[in-house]
């Protein structure tokens, strides 16, 4: 996993969301398992933005659960933050294949979290 203030890799795709209400706790900072919600948002619109969705990788036969998920927080995101989520293939040629994410809320840019998926195949 790149260091938090690296940028993504090439090839990685980002996506902007919103912290919403019910996002958070009574202190207004993002629940901690959402990040690994989020992330998986982060993952199928990689797909979409490389030309296949979930729906037509499933209908080909190609099924990808996930086997291990590590995530690590670095920093907290808050209610009405816009989090911007970077997910990038970390490895193909090894199996089972990984992906990656990371996420950044502001502004000001600050990292937030950082996460490792394994799916098997």
């Amino acid at each position: 996993m790149p260091a938090a203030n690296d940028a993504p890799p090439p090839g990685a795709h980002a996506y902007e969301l919103p912290v919403r209400y019910g996002d958070t706790d009574q202190m207004g900072v993002a629940y901690y398992a959402n990040y690994l919600y989020w992330f998986e948002i982060a993952r199928t619109e990689w797909l979409r933005a490389h030309g296949k969705s979930y729906r037509e990788l499933e209908a080909e036969g190609v099924i990808l659960p996930v086997t291990e998920a590590y995530c690590r927080y670095l920093a907290s995101a808050r209610y009405d933050d816009r989090l911007k989520l970077w997910s990038w293939v970390a490895s193909t040629r090894l199996a089972p294949p990984s992906s990656e994410s990371a996420a950044w809320a502001g502004p000001p840019r600050t990292p937030t979290a950082q996460a490792r998926v394994r799916s098997a195949t």
